[in-house]
């Protein structure tokens, strides 16, 4: 599990520099967390938000008045980066350090395609349904398999990414994470019906030109 979470930091270097536009990183989570729906919900919810990074998407429920975010990343790197007032632990996402049926919802911006296979994405699925009530919500917002995805990395992998820092940090990003991303975007149909078999039901599924934001609820 160390040695995993110190391959996670080193990956976070490029992460960082990619990222260090705050106010450009906060637009954008203000954006996927207004598609999901999140910022129309009783700002009491407990909320949980996993691969929760430097907190940016917390900073974001707080600013608008939610007063029960949590989150967690299996990253001390990034944890240490977070704002003083958001409550985050590291932990890994396959084995959740907290209790059983707490969470009105559970939020992942941009992680679950970390996961390594079928039996990862089994436990983290599992584990989410262990810690949200009955009838709680599973949001998250990933990569899908659309033509501009594919034309977007096509022109990462070319020369002409060395036009920019930022296009060289994103090339680092997704060589490190290749073998993942690539299982992530091949098995998208057999990971909803894992979810589903899981115990979730899939109310929303919409997709923008490089991405998909679903919404799921546990089936009562």
């Amino acid at each position: 599990m160390e040695k995993k979470a110190e391959i996670h930091d080193e990956w976070h270097s490029a992460f960082l520099k990619y990222f260090d536009n705050k106010k450009h990183k906060y637009k954008r989570d203000s954006s996927v967390i207004r598609r999901l729906g999140i910022l129309n919900q009783k700002k009491e919810l407990q909320i949980l938000e996993l691969f929760c990074g430097k907190g940016e998407c917390q900073e974001l429920l707080i600013n608008n008045g939610y007063v029960n975010v949590f989150g967690s990343d299996i990253s001390e790197t990034l944890v240490t980066k977070t704002r003083k007032d958001c409550r985050v632990i590291v932990c890994n996402s396959l084995i959740l350090s907290f209790k059983s049926n707490i969470f009105d919802l559970v939020l992942v911006n941009e992680g679950l395609h970390h996961l390594k296979g079928e039996d990862e994405f089994r436990l983290c699925f599992s584990e989410i349904k262990r810690v949200l009530k009955n009838n709680g919500s599973f949001v998250f917002y990933e990569p899908s398999n659309t033509i501009f995805r594919k034309m977007a990395s096509l022109m990462i992998f070319s020369p002409l990414s060395n036009i920019s820092q930022k296009t060289k940090s994103l090339r680092k990003i997704m060589t490190d994470e290749m073998s993942e991303y690539m299982y992530w975007l091949r098995n998208v149909p057999q990971i909803l019906k894992l979810l589903e078999k899981i115990g979730f039901k899939v109310e929303r599924n919409d997709s923008t030109f490089v991405h998909m934001a679903v919404i799921s609820r546990l089936k009562k």
